[in-house]
């Protein structure tokens, strides 16, 4: 019985730490795009230009899990204009359920997105603005998993030595960071999971569960390590994600703050 508890412990910790960081900057990320889009005209000139850049990087996310999990795609629309449904794009996909690993790929394809976007404001931030890239790609992977005051520490050393590598004087001058803040921006705000993609990452989850469950039932009988493996590589790669995440936060931050102060002088001047 006390095996059994353990194990339970164990996998409920790992589901935690591996599906809790994402699905938290998920939501974030989803609640602060909705927010900053309700400043903006629906289908206006504005929403159609933003859409255009950040829908594809979306549909990329999806696309690419699906073909690391091997599914086939049937269709991929990277844009069209918001049809009835308010759909700007979409892969449809077909799947093995009988495939553990394609199951499994149910939330990755499901979160794909929350990669995607990410990747692709690093990669502009790299090219465009390479001082700011290199101020921060130091403290990259270093924020502590273990949470504690000395973690939001990190989490706030890591947004100011942004906030501070991306507005300076010589950026202010340069078209690059101009270029960047828009493109930044746009593919931020479509970083957030439709219901959709929420219901295909969920499906996934059980997945999950069930391989983690294995593959602790396994490390506790046979007393083997592999829990401790698995603990271990989720550490790193929630150190790396978070890092990467507040950055991407930070971003959303600003274009909400924008999105709010351009609503209130369109109230004031309608």
């Amino acid at each position: 019985m006390e095996e059994f508890i353990n194990i339970i412990t164990i996998t409920a910790s790992q589901l935690f730490q591996l599906l809790g960081v994402i699905f938290f900057f998920g939501f974030v990320l989803k609640w602060l795009g909705e927010q900053s889009l309700a400043h903006y005209t629906y289908g206006s000139k504005l929403f159609n230009f933003m859409s255009l850049i950040g829908t594809p990087v979306h549909e990329f996310g999806h696309f690419i899990m699906c073909k690391v999990f091997r599914y086939h795609v049937d269709e991929v629309v990277w844009y069209q204009k918001p049809n009835s449904n308010g759909t700007l794009g979409y892969v449809n996909f077909s799947y093995n359920p009988g495939s553990v690993y394609q199951r499994i790929g149910k939330f990755f394809v499901g979160v794909g997105p929350l990669f995607s976007g990410p990747l692709a404001i690093f990669l502009l931030l790299y090219v465009l603005l390479p001082d700011a890239y290199d101020a921060i790609s130091a403290q990259i992977g270093t924020i502590s998993t273990h949470w504690s005051f000395e973690t939001f520490e990190q989490i706030l050393q890591l947004s100011w030595t942004f906030l501070v590598a991306l507005f300076n004087v010589d950026h202010a001058l340069s078209w690059q960071f101009y270029v960047f803040l828009v493109l930044a921006c746009s593919i931020a705000v479509h970083i957030r999971l439709s219901k959709p993609d929420l219901e295909s990452a969920t499906s996934g989850i059980i997945a999950i569960t069930i391989l983690l469950l294995l593959l602790n039932v396994i490390s506790e009988f046979l007393h083997l390590s592999l829990s401790d493996h698995v603990v271990t590589y989720v550490a790193h790669f929630n150190a790396f994600y978070i890092s990467i995440m507040i950055v991407i936060t930070v971003i959303s931050l600003l274009f909400f703050m924008t999105s709010v102060i351009w609503g209130a002088v369109k109230n004031r001047t309608s």
